[in-house]
């Protein structure tokens, strides 16, 4: 009997097992509180673009239009962007000052920390006027590289 598991990161955990590569995660409350702090702002960036991208979800022109009309409310959004993006490359400083090093999150090497914040980062590259403070770019631009993940400047807007 296979056991349903609703979490990413409960996957991930399943697939290491006792012989995990990943460093654990550390409970960071500041990068926690600066998730739920951007969060709302950080929809209001991506959203709008998410379609637009080439990923593979969005390839055929119904998909597209079912996540357009799941999320009008964004659309509104892209007019606001140059207002939205005053105040969040502000919050890009306080998430760079929080990065152990362009390597990792946090101290020892990458970990689960990096799998709750490389993919909002990398969502962000789509948004272009995002200014990335230099050791966060870099750390993007790593983790890409490792991941063999490539990040969205190609198709930003």
């Amino acid at each position: 009997g296979g056991e349903a598991m609703g979490e990413s990161m409960d996957i991930i955990a399943k697939l290491e097992g006792d012989s995990p590569v990943l460093k654990p995660a550390t409970g960071r409350t500041d990068i926690k509180e600066w998730q739920a702090k951007t969060a709302d702002i950080q929809r209001m960036l991506t959203r709008p673009r998410l379609a637009k991208t080439p990923l593979a979800e969005f390839q055929t022109k119904s998909a597209r239009e079912t996540y357009a009309n799941n999320h009008k409310t964004f659309d509104e959004m892209l007019p606001k962007t140059d207002e939205l993006l005053a105040s969040f490359n502000k919050s890009l400083e306080e998430l760079e000052d929080m990065l152990d090093s362009d390597e990792s999150v946090s101290p020892g090497g990458i970990g689960y920390d990096d799998i709750e914040i490389f993919p909002r980062i990398r969502t962000l590259t789509m948004v272009k006027g995002v200014e990335f403070p230099p050791k966060l770019k870099s750390y993007a631009e790593k983790m890409s590289e490792r991941c063999d993940i490539p990040l969205f400047y190609y198709c930003a807007s």
